[in-house]
C-alpha cells in the first residue's frame, strides 16, 4: 500500500515513518511536493491558493498511483476539494487530530507555536469538524515580532521540533495553562512540525496529547484500507487545476508575505 505525503520541499523531513503503525508491513509513505510554496495564509485569498496547490498534488498522487493521501497539515489544506476531485482516500492531519482529542476527553484545547494572525486555519477546521464547541481555547506561543529573530518560518519549525528547546518550554507553559485555566482535557498540537514535543509534554500534563502527524498518517491508512470512493471528477475542472497551477508554477515562489522566511505548508499555523 502506498500513501502520498503531501508537502512542500522545506518540510519533507516530516514524511512519516510506517514503522511507527502496527501491521504496517505492506505500507510505504513517498514525498509528493507541492509545486508552489505559497506562503502561510494569514487571509482568505491566500489560503485559496493553498487549497488549490495542495489539490493539484493531489491529481498527481492519483495519476502516479498512490493508495491513500496524507495532508500532513493542521490547516487541512484543500481537503474537502481533494475528496470532491479524485477516489482516492484523503485525510487531513488537522481532522484527525480533532477527532482524536474528542474520543479521548469532552474538551480540548489547541497549543500552537505559530502568532495569532494565523487563527484563520482552527476556526475552519473547527468549524468543518463540527467541533468548535468542544475547543475550550487555542493559544499562541509566539508573538509575530518574534519570528525574525528566531530565523524565521524555519528557525521556528526546528525550535518546536526540539524538545530541548526554549521555545518547547514555553509551549509547555501555554499548554498548561490552556488545562489549568481554559478546562481542556486533551490538547492537540496545532502543527505537525511539533511531533517530537508529543512524548516530551505528554510526561509534564495530565491529560492527552495528540500528535497530529502520527495520528493523520493513521487515519489515512486506514481510510486506504477501506478502499477507494465514488467520486467522478469532471476531466475539465481537473485540467483548469492543474493548468492554474502551471502559470503559479511559471511564476516562481514569489507569494508576498509579511513573513520573515516562511515554514512551509507544513505548519499550518497550528502548533
Amino acid at each position: 500500500m502506498r500513501i502520498a505525503h503531501l508537502t512542500p520541499p522545506s518540510a519533507a523531513y516530516l514524511v512519516p515513518d510506517p514503522a511507527e503503525l502496527p501491521g504496517h508491513e505492506d505500507v510505504t509513505v513517498e514525498n509528493v511536493m507541492i509545486r508552489v510554496e505559497v506562503p502561510l495564509a494569514t487571509d482568505p485569498a491566500r489560503l485559496v491558493l493553498k487549497d488549490l496547490v495542495y489539490v493539484d498534488s493531489a491529481l498527481q498522487a492519483v495519476a502516479d498511483g498512490f493508495d491513500g493521501i496524507f495532508v500532513n497539515t493542521v490547516a487541512d489544506y484543500g481537503i474537502d476539494l481533494i475528496r470532491g476531485t479524485v477516489d482516492v482516500p484523503a485525510v487531513g492531519a488537522g481532522e484527525a487530530s480533532v477527532a482524536e482529542a474528542v474520543s479521548l476527553a469532552p474538551t480540548f484545547g489547541i497549543v500552537t507555536v505559530w502568532p495569532s494572525s494565523t487563527q484563520i486555519y482552527y476556526d475552519r477546521v473547527l468549524a468543518a469538524t463540527g467541533a468548535a464547541d468542544r475547543c475550550r481555547s487555542t493559544r499562541f506561543v509566539l508573538e509575530e515580532t518574534e519570528l525574525a529573530g528566531l530565523g524565521g518560518g524555519a528557525g521556528v519549525m526546528a525550535a518546536a521540533h526540539d524538545p530541548d528547546s526554549s521555545v518547547a518550554a514555553r509551549v509547555l507553559a501555554v499548554a498548561r495553562d490552556a488545562v489549568d485555566r481554559d478546562g481542556a482535557e486533551s490538547i492537540v498540537l496545532g502543527c505537525s512540525c511539533m511531533t517530537r514535543l508529543t512524548s516530551y509534554l505528554a510526561a509534564e500534563l495530565p491529560v492527552p496529547v495528540v500528535d497530529p502527524r502520527a495520528t493523520g498518517f493513521a487515519a489515512t491508512v486506514a481510510a486506504a484500507r477501506a478502499g477507494r470512493t465514488s467520486v467522478e471528477a469532471n476531466p475539465d475542472t481537473v485540467a483548469r487545476i492543474r493548468a492554474a497551477v502551471d502559470v503559479w508554477a511559471g511564476m516562481g515562489d514569489s507569494v508576498t508575505t509579511a513573513w520573515a522566511d516562511d515554514c512551509g505548508d507544513v505548519c499550518a499555523t497550528v502548533a
